[in-house]
């Protein structure tokens, strides 16, 4: 699904449907290990041509043992103020699920910002994690539950269930947020462009989805010509797309002042993820070990010349202040990004059922057998 605006502010929503699943009995599985790896890089380009790059790889339990963990990237000046002409920062950030006391714990976290105001240089910034659990199903746990083998059901789209398959039906937690700015109102925008994805693939094991990806979903928020930009959906996330305007619901103190500031400003466009649920499904078998592996980034490419991008996704803006800081006073950069932070935080799409999660189940969410398995990172061995 794809949304196509240029200078309007008017609310634009976009949706893909997906399957809902209601709770019906609680079990427990066994995450018998966690591991992650995160990297941020930030690379520049003059005149079209990749130059200095910077680049943090944090892996978790290898280069730290503790949570969190956070790798952090950076070229140009990126301390923020009117007198800043061009930089680029990426973060990703990955916490314990397990310590977290409420459903979703933000577990990921991956931001990538830049901004310039030089006709020649530009920037790419990635930040992205992968997380794997190792988990293992026992037959106490999967009992009185139907294998779904022979059943002509799938956990797939392409595959049947194998024998002594049971599907398990888990969710995944996401929002986030995207801000552009760009000097010239009806500029061409062709080179901007902005991703934020999450894939799940299951690796190992012996049941019908072994070695399938499971589940994805994305955002993409792409220039055009004419100050033209697209915002687009997949997986069943859930985006909305206006101008300055939107950020007034914050009532934070100066928030008209900077909406203001930030109209002024040739041509800026918000986009929200608002806290969401969205279910997948894969096959699992009894006392047979296999890996979720979830892969989460963002990446931001801005133009030469007068643009700023920033997004978030699965955390707060910790950057954006810096992006729109050379359009705007700084008083007024700090509320801007305050403000986002507010209302990506309070924003819930009531259009997606909240299925009844327990804590300490981590982004990956609960997973459930036929109905509803959780306690998932909770019953975590270590």
């Amino acid at each position: 699904m794809k949304a196509l605006f240029r200078h309007t502010f008017g609310l634009v929503m976009l949706v893909l449907t997906c399957s809902m699943f209601l709770a019906a009995a609680n079990v427990h599985a066994e995450v018998t290990a966690i591991r992650s790896q995160i990297n941020s890089m930030s690379t520049e380009f003059v005149d079209g041509e990749p130059g200095s790059t910077d680049q943090s790889i944090e892996d978790f339990p290898n280069t730290s043992s503790q949570l969190p963990i956070e790798s952090l990237s950076g070229l140009g000046n990126f301390d923020g103020g009117s007198e800043s002409v061009f930089g680029a920062r990426g973060i990703a950030t990955f916490r314990d699920p397990a310590l977290s006391p409420v459903a979703n714990p933000g577990e990921w976290g991956v931001e990538a910002d830049c901004f310039s105001l030089d006709p020649s240089r530009s920037y790419e910034v990635s930040s992205e994690i992968v997380e794997e659990r190792d988990i293992v199903f026992t037959e106490s746990d999967l009992s009185g539950f139907v294998p779904q083998g022979g059943t002509g059901e799938t956990g797939s789209d392409s595959e049947e269930p194998l024998p002594g398959d049971v599907m398990v039906r888990s969710n995944v937690f996401a929002n986030g947020g995207v801000l552009v700015w760009a000097d010239d109102p009806s500029g061409d925008l062709s080179g901007l462009d902005i991703q934020m994805i999450v894939i799940i693939t299951q690796v190992g094991g012996s049941s019908s989805t072994a070695g399938e990806e499971v589940f994805r979903a994305a955002v993409d928020v792409t220039g055009a010509p004419n100050g033209e930009v697209s915002v687009s959906t997949q997986g069943g996330l859930i985006a909305i797309t206006d101008g300055p305007g939107m950020l007034l619901s914050s009532n934070i103190i100066g928030i008209d002042g900077a909406i203001e500031q930030l109209q002024s400003t040739g041509n800026v466009r918000l986009v929200i993820l608002p806290g969401q649920v969205i279910p997948y499904q894969y096959a699992a078998q009894p006392d047979d070990p296999f890996t979720l592996e979830a892969r989460v980034l963002c990446r931001v490419n801005n133009q030469p010349g007068g643009t700023g991008v920033a997004a978030v996704f699965g955390r707060p803006f910790r950057a954006l202040s810096s992006v729109i800081a050379p359009k705007i006073s700084d008083k007024s950069a700090d509320i801007t990004q305050s403000a986002m932070n507010r209302i990506i935080a309070e924003a819930n799409e009531t259009g997606v059922i909240e299925t009844p999660t327990p804590r300490g189940c981590g982004v990956l969410g609960m997973v459930m057998p036929v109905v509803l398995l959780c306690g998932l990172a909770a019953s975590r061995r270590r």
